[in-house]
């Protein structure tokens, strides 16, 4: 039997108070790679990013973006749609493979290229941005991205807890059932 209740309390309650509460809102500084073949757009995106204090690594195709992305480990990937030699949407489908769900892809999409957005969402990215670039949206994306990498750690921390719970109730019933028998 699980114990739903503690005196008015839930376990998700008592979990929450243990591994500590999300600070949603609080702004830390990310770790960004900026997939895309054209200099001129990633040193940009780059300059705009670093100036807010986040750390940018840039590749301009899909083999140097996975050797960054498992080197540098970021927490948002920004990746164009169209790379010259490669294809975007397929560079953001092999990252999202390798990286999981505790890196968040963002796709950069020309603004009324609504076929390479929704590929792009198919192949596993996250959230999109426009060309051309705009620095409060950008802002957000990173916001909402790392937001989403603490909800992410947050849950896998919560079901690892739970599951050394079950495994710790699960064996106090074994005992309890040998010493009846």
């Amino acid at each position: 039997n699980v114990d739903l209740d503690r005196g008015g309390r839930t376990i998700a309650g008592d979990l929450a108070q243990q591994l500590g509460d999300i600070h949603f809102g609080i702004i830390r500084m990310a770790r960004i790679l900026i997939v895309d073949s054209r200099s001129g757009d990633v040193a940009a995106l780059a300059d705009m990013l670093t100036e807010q204090g986040h750390t940018v690594a840039s590749a301009g195709d899909t083999r140097n973006a996975l050797k960054l992305a498992r080197q540098e480990r970021p927490d948002v990937i920004f990746v164009t749609a169209v790379l010259s030699g490669d294809d975007g949407i397929d560079t953001c489908r092999f990252l999202k493979r390798d990286r999981g769900p505790s890196t968040q892809v963002v796709l950069i999409v020309a603004k009324d290229d609504t076929p390479d957005l929704e590929r792009g969402l198919e192949a596993g990215a996250d959230d999109f941005v426009t060309m051309p670039l705009s620095v409060p949206v950008v802002k957000s994306r990173v916001r909402l991205a790392l937001r989403a990498n603490e909800q992410h750690a947050f849950l896998a921390r919560a079901n690892e807890r739970l599951q050394r719970e079950v495994a710790g109730r699960v064996n106090e019933d074994m005992k309890i059932g040998r010493a009846h028998v």
